[in-house]
């Protein structure tokens, strides 16, 4: 399998002055640092940042870094209904480990007694049934043993909520 890395956040700095600026816009330094924080330099979820940013300056505006966190409000409130009708239709121990990994991030050892606890999962072979059907429906990944949410939206939307 063929991955692609992440896009340089220079690249995508350059990128997005020179759209804001076709639209009369412009962007205020740390911006782009911000995004690319929030969005672990997923490119859909960068380019929903930036949209969104966009969507929201005026002309002959600039947009700065405190638009930033209500650019992420905004995203989560428009995917909120749609997040807890997901949620809503899991399995109650599918529903448990997957708040238990939005909380915890990228995590390594979901099995161990430590995880286990701190979330107050049932069991190890719970939660490796609970993971199994999770990749499964896509919701969280694996890679070189580290398990997270797919959605960072709506990882993060199971962390203010739950």
């Amino acid at each position: 399998m063929i991955y692609l890395e992440s896009i340089n956040p220079a690249v995508y700095d350059a990128f997005a002055r020179e759209l804001f600026s076709k639209g009369e816009r412009t962007l205020a330094e740390g911006v782009t640092e911000q995004v690319y924080q929030i969005s672990q330099g997923v490119t859909w979820f960068t380019q929903k940042m930036f949209n969104t940013l966009y969507a929201n300056i005026p002309v002959c505006e600039t947009c700065t870094v405190d638009q930033v966190p209500a650019a992420l409000d905004y995203i989560i409130k428009t995917q909120a209904y749609s997040y807890e009708e997901t949620l809503f239709r899991l399995p109650k121990k599918q529903k448990t480990v997957l708040i238990a990994l939005a909380k915890n991030g990228a995590t390594k050892g979901i099995t161990s007694g430590a995880f286990i606890r701190q979330y107050r999962l049932t069991s190890a072979s719970a939660v490796q049934a609970a993971v199994k059907g999770l990749l499964e429906k896509d919701f969280i990944t694996c890679e070189k043993g580290v398990y997270s949410v797919n959605d960072l939206f709506m990882a993060e939307w199971l962390r203010r909520e739950h």
